[in-house]
């Protein structure tokens, strides 16, 4: 799991570098004006969010995977064995 998030770290470094040169060169060519602080601060902030929400969701599913382990564990233990 921390494979993936290190992965989803470089991912976004990536893009986040390739977004950097595409709006420089926009913005030098007049095509689009360069982000405002406070558009970059929602996008950050949204990440943010989406980020957390799929920490929780690793988390929960860690969580159900134990509770599946456990109850198995409990299931081998009362059922005997031929």
């Amino acid at each position: 799991v921390e494979e993936a998030y290190l992965a989803k770290c470089r991912a976004l470094e990536a893009v986040t570098a390739e977004y950097s040169q595409v709006v420089a060169f926009a913005s030098s060519n007049g095509t689009i004006p360069p982000p405002d602080e406070p558009t970059l601060a929602r996008i950050l902030m949204e990440y943010q969010e989406e980020l957390m929400i799929s920490r929780e969701r690793e988390e929960e599913r860690r969580r159900l995977e134990g509770a599946s382990e456990r109850r198995r564990r409990i299931i081998q233990y009362r059922v005997p064995s031929p």
